[in-house]
């Protein structure tokens, strides 16, 4: 496959193989016992900022346009 940017340039972002089916099929594996499900994940303090991040990126994004 190639991606075409408006003519100027061909840059190749994936190689089609045909598929053989004499390859290992995909096992699946269950996760182990001693890893903790999402859920009990415990997450970090939230940080303490005197200025929202978010709004930092929004108003970044803005002054592009």
């Amino acid at each position: 496959m190639v991606m075409k940017r408006i003519g100027i340039r061909k840059t190749p972002i994936a190689r089609l193989l045909p598929y053989s089916a004499a390859t290992e099929p995909l096992r699946v594996r269950k996760p182990l016992r001693r890893v903790p499900s999402l859920q009990e994940v415990r997450l970090p303090p939230p940080l303490k900022l005197e200025v929202d991040p978010v709004a930092l990126l929004l108003e970044e994004r803005r002054v592009g346009r």
